[in-house]
């Protein structure tokens, strides 16, 4: 997902470090960005637990990186978005 959201910047005209920076900004929790990265790029994964916690700061992320307004895209909508694609494949 959040692959996605780097490329579609990409298609903007963005470089691939300026959308994979974009992404990364829009994550509130700035300690864990790293590891984000990690997982962004495949060289890492979140464990069931991780993302069961990390799920609301992901939320958001999403929701900024949408510009989307506050209150319309949370835990709910993500985890909607997530199950559906993981059906897909």
């Amino acid at each position: 997902m959040f692959d996605g959201l780097a490329q579609a910047r990409l298609c903007e005209g963005q470089s691939m470090r300026q959308a994979l920076d974009a992404v990364l900004l829009a994550y509130p929790i700035e300690a864990e960005r790293e590891h984000l990265r990690q997982v962004i790029l495949g060289a890492s994964e979140y464990t069931k637990e991780e993302l069961e916690q990390l799920l609301p700061d992901l939320a958001i992320a999403v929701r900024i990186l949408r510009e989307e307004e506050e209150g319309t895209y949370g835990t709910d909508e993500l985890l909607v978005e997530l199950s559906s694609k993981r059906r897909r494949t």
